[in-house]
């Protein structure tokens, strides 16, 4: 069976890797780190099923990592749009 695309291998990203693409997965790895913390506040904060619920993110993010498809970085970027447009309305309902 072929798992490339639920579970790619960072070694075969359909970019192939140069300067510019070393740059980009770069700061897509750091991205990654960012949704972990934002998975394990989400946990202590809004209750497991949210942490949990925040791991196909994670998964997302690092399919976009590993497989620097186009597709999977457009659908981590809409997510961390929206994502954003919830910490925002959340945060001034606080206020």
């Amino acid at each position: 069976m072929d798992y490339s695309f639920c579970c790619p291998s960072p070694q075969n990203p359909v970019i192939q890797p140069d300067q510019k693409a070393f740059a980009h997965r770069k700061n897509i790895r750091f991205l990654i780190y960012g949704q972990l913390f934002t998975m394990i506040g989400k946990f202590i904060l809004l209750g497991p099923l949210s942490g949990i619920m925040q791991l196909i993110s994670v998964w997302i993010v690092y399919s976009s990592w590993a497989s620097m498809h186009f597709c999977t970085t457009m659908i981590v970027i809409f997510s961390a749009s929206i994502d954003l447009i919830f910490f925002m309305l959340s945060f001034s309902q606080m206020q």
